[in-house]
């Protein structure tokens, strides 16, 4: 008992293929390969094929599916949550580091302080870095580059 043969018709549709680029294809591979030839027959003009033929002359690229408007529009939701997933992100870091900032700020006004023999009282960072942009010394320490403060210090 054979098994059902397919034409290339129906080859092509099943496995969504050019029917021309298959029949070409097809011509090549009974002519290149005695054992596939077997496996192919004919009926007119029409090339019937077994499974074990169809397999080897099946393409080994699938056509890319098209794309509709609603998964475009499920894309699109998509996005605007993740991008308001990543601002809400930056935002915790952003306070993370400004925490981080203040906190460092505030021990090194104590740390200033506690060498000058006075209690560090919150706020004092805020007057320190207000006095400090006032010092013309350190104005110029803050604008000059690493290498020049470095040759100054070994003159």
């Amino acid at each position: 008992m054979s098994k059902k043969k397919m034409t290339l018709k129906e080859f092509s549709k099943r496995y969504e293929c050019c029917y021309s680029a298959a029949g070409v294809r097809l011509k090549k591979l009974i002519a290149k390969d005695k054992k596939f030839a077997k496996h192919v027959s004919r009926k007119g003009r029409m090339y019937l094929l077994d499974e074990y033929a169809a397999e080897l002359l099946k393409p080994k690229t699938t056509k890319r599916a098209s794309v509709s408007s609603s998964d475009i529009e499920k894309l699109k939701e998509e996005q605007q949550i993740l991008a308001a997933k990543q601002r809400e992100i930056s935002e915790k870091i952003r306070q993370t580091e400004n925490s981080l900032f203040i906190q460092r700020n505030e021990k090194i006004a104590a740390a200033v302080f506690k060498a000058l023999g006075r209690e560090y009282m919150p706020g004092d960072e805020v007057r320190i870095s207000e006095y400090l942009a006032g010092c013309d010394d350190f104005k110029i320490y803050m604008n000059s580059k690493p290498e020049e403060t470095e040759e100054e210090n070994c003159v």
